[in-house]
């Protein structure tokens, strides 16, 4: 997950960022229950990716939004070259939680 051996670095506001090809299709999420994100026994009820598309640039193709045990993924394709794109999982939870974290997607020959 998270790219697939893709190196991951933090933005200035900390944000991981991601360097993908725009031919790739990847996983990219977040490990919740690794990350402490998760009470023992709370689960992932509901969740929701969105990529904000750049001023002229092709939208990304996010597909699959997925809950397994405390991980949450989405299979990411598509975007224009050189184009940075912010990518927002929204997740609600058993407990009544609701919160979202952001990665960013750079479009980039590789």
């Amino acid at each position: 997950m998270s790219g697939c051996g893709n190196s991951v670095h933090l933005s200035t506001a900390g944000l991981p960022v991601y360097r993908k090809d725009p031919g790739s299709r990847l996983d990219y999420g977040f490990d919740l229950g690794a990350q402490g994100w998760l009470a023992q026994g709370e689960t992932v009820t509901s969740l929701e990716v969105t990529a904000a598309t750049p001023v002229g640039a092709d939208a990304l193709v996010i597909e699959a939004p997925t809950v397994a045990g405390g991980v949450i993924y989405a299979w990411i394709s598509g975007g224009s070259l050189g184009k940075d794109y912010a990518v927002t999982f929204h997740w609600a939870t058993s407990a009544g939680r609701v919160d979202e974290r952001s990665l960013t997607l750079q479009v980039r020959n590789r």
